[in-house]
């Protein structure tokens, strides 16, 4: 890893922290601007921490450390930045993807619903991440490939490094417009350039079972749901979505500032 620009081999001490999940191919960051964004203004926000993060630094830092870990140049790679509250910064090689760019996964997994509320679950925090590890801990025990969190009132998390979607009739729904995140920015964006409605309401239960599609986003691209309980889903404009995504340069990154 790089920790505050200097590669180290060490175990850090347990800290709280806010992170992104980069997709990066050929060792070059994707919208790192833009998470550099979203994760200084959040920082500043929440703990009052400024920081002197730039988009070439950490460009050639990722660079540095993917290099040094000698993985190929030919698959999407994800990186993972966080910053922490005192306002030290570290890079962690994340997953090696099947594929090189954005796509729609070939695997459509079989989701269980786990009811767990989250705190703050709009921020992408170190508290968020235990949460959601616990919860796909709990789905492949049971027999299922991933799984969705669902808050105490029926509701699902909002997670912003893995938004989920539901299609119904060409109208995607997506989570509100204040859970700020590339993932989000990629999902609206490529849903209104296929056509899609885009309305934004928090998903329910029943919005679920009354789908036609379910999908998540992440560094990766787009999965589409397969089954969650016993509603099976159509894969169809997921493919669409997935292959505007790799297309797409973000615009107007900087009005889902509300709400942190």
């Amino acid at each position: 890893m790089i920790y505050n620009g200097e590669l180290q081999n060490l175990q850090l001490p347990d800290q709280v922290y806010l992170y992104q999940n980069i997709h990066t191919l050929n060792y070059q960051p994707r919208y790192l601007g833009h998470h550099i964004e979203i994760l200084t203004t959040m920082a500043e926000s929440i703990w009052q921490t400024k920081t002197t993060l730039t988009e070439k630094k950490i460009s050639k830092e990722i660079y540095q450390l993917l290099d040094t870990s000698r993985l190929s140049r030919n698959v999407s790679i994800c990186v993972i930045l966080r910053l922490y509250a005192s306002g030290d910064y570290s890079i962690h090689v994340g997953e090696v993807s099947f594929y090189a760019g954005y796509v729609l996964r070939s695997l459509r997994p079989v989701i269980k619903c786990i009811e767990m509320d989250v705190a703050m679950s709009a921020l992408p925090s170190s508290a968020r991440k235990a949460s959601y590890d616990l919860a796909h801990q709990m789905a492949l025990v049971d027999g299922y490939h991933e799984s969705i969190m669902i808050d105490s009132s029926g509701l699902v998390v909002e997670d912003p490094l893995r938004p989920v979607a539901t299609i119904k009739n060409y109208t995607l729904r997506m989570p509100s417009p204040s859970l700020w995140s590339v993932e989000c920015m990629l999902l609206e964006q490529a849903a209104e350039l296929s056509g899609l409605n885009v309305t934004y309401e928090r998903i329910s239960l029943s919005d679920i079972a009354n789908a036609d599609e379910v999908l998540t986003v992440t560094y990766q691209g787009v999965t589409s749901v397969s089954r969650i309980g016993e509603k099976n889903y159509f894969v169809s404009l997921a493919d669409k979505i997935a292959k505007t995504i790799e297309t797409l340069e973000l615009q107007n990154t900087s009005q889902k500032k509300t709400n942190l």
